[in-house]
């Protein structure tokens, strides 16, 4: 993102060619390519190709990699489940403010996985990913502020591997981030 931005800022002031050249750097380049082929393999269910392509993009910035890596060791999917893990890439994404990461860091700090429960934490990252537009965001907010239950329920459901349908309004057992990261469903 900050990149962009420079490149931006770039263009702007210098013209163009600068800023086509700072954003078409080699790294920039090389984790949008790992971030593609990782989805590819994803939606293949090629899930221990899709981890090493998200870790390879994830540790070049790439946001989006970074939550889809973490979002990958909290389901072990194509990597051992580790929630520490989950949580560390879940933070890297959120402090670039990918929208999905925050609200999902604010998860973890409100349910302790793979991290210290922290309510003041978990409220500080659900406003972030509410202010940003995320419907589920500002309802976790709002559980949050109402003494947080659910989050047990919740935490439970995702030991289980039932995130799906507890987190969906409509119970069509879609991915609650669907919106922001298809094609990866």
């Amino acid at each position: 993102m900050a990149r962009i931005l420079i490149g931006i800022f770039l263009f702007v002031l210098i013209g163009a060619g600068a800023a086509f050249f700072f954003i078409a750097s080699p790294e920039y380049a090389e984790g949008k390519k790992a971030l593609v082929l990782g989805e590819e393999a994803y939606n293949k269910q090629q899930f221990e190709d899709a981890s090493r392509w998200f870790h390879e993009a994830a540790k070049e910035g790439e946001a989006r990699a970074q939550f889809l890596l973490a979002r990958m060791y909290s389901q072990g999917h194509g990597v051992e489940r580790n929630a520490r893990q989950a949580a560390h890439w879940y933070r890297m994404a959120a402090e670039q403010g990918y929208a999905p990461a925050l609200n999902a860091l604010g998860y973890m700090y409100a349910t302790g996985r793979g991290i210290a429960a922290d309510r003041k934490k978990a409220a500080h990252w659900f406003s972030e990913a509410a202010r940003q537009g995320m419907e589920m965001a500002d309802d976790n907010l709002n559980r949050l502020k109402r003494g947080g239950n659910g989050f047990g329920l919740l935490n439970m459901a995702i030991e289980h591997g039932a995130r799906t349908r507890l987190l969906t309004r409509s119970g069509s057992g879609a991915d609650p981030f669907d919106r922001y990261t298809r094609p990866l469903i």
